[in-house]
C-alpha cells in the first residue's frame, strides 16, 4: 500500500519541517475555478477575478518585471484603467497562472502562519502561487 508520503514522492512535492504528512494537492481544475472566481462578487459590473487582484497587488514586488507591467491598481503602466479593463487584467492573470502551473518545480503542502495550512507551487526563479490546502481559496 501506497502512504501519502510516496504519493506525495511521485507527485514530486517538496518535503520540508513543514510539510502537511497527510495531504494531496487539489486539483489543478480546483486551483483554476478559485483564481477565477469574481473579486468582488456583490459589486455590479466589477469582472475582476480574484487571481488578477493577486497580480495586482504582488507585481511591484519583483524589480525584474517578472509578473508583467501592472501598477498596484491593476493598470498597464503605460495605460489608464479605461483602456485596459478588467477583462485584460483577468487574462494577464490566467497567462500568468497558466505559466507558473506549467512550469512549475516546486510544489508543497505546509503550514504557513497566519495563513494556515496551504498549497504553494514555484518556479525555478523562485515565484509562485499559494492556496489554501484544498485549493478553494
Amino acid at each position: 500500500e501506497l502512504s501519502y508520503e510516496g504519493v506525495q514522492s511521485l507527485l514530486g512535492l517538496a518535503h520540508t519541517t513543514g510539510t502537511i504528512s497527510d495531504a494531496l494537492p487539489p486539483p489543478k481544475s480546483t486551483l483554476l475555478s478559485s483564481f477565477m472566481l469574481s473579486y468582488n462578487p456583490d459589486v455590479k459590473g466589477s469582472t475582476l477575478t480574484h487571481g488578477a487582484r493577486a497580480l495586482a497587488k504582488h507585481v511591484n514586488r519583483s524589480s525584474n518585471k517578472y509578473w508583467g507591467n501592472l501598477n498596484g491598481s491593476g493598470e498597464l503602466l503605460c495605460c489608464p484603467s479605461s483602456i485596459f479593463p478588467d477583462s485584460n487584467k483577468n487574462k494577464l492573470a490566467m497567462g500568468v497562472i497558466m505559466d507558473l502551473i506549467s512550469n512549475s518545480c516546486w510544489l508543497n503542502m505546509y503550514t504557513v502562519q497566519p495563513h494556515g495550512d496551504v498549497f504553494e507551487i514555484r518556479v525555478a526563479e523562485g515565484y509562485g502561487a499559494r492556496w489554501s490546502k484544498d485549493g478553494y481559496k
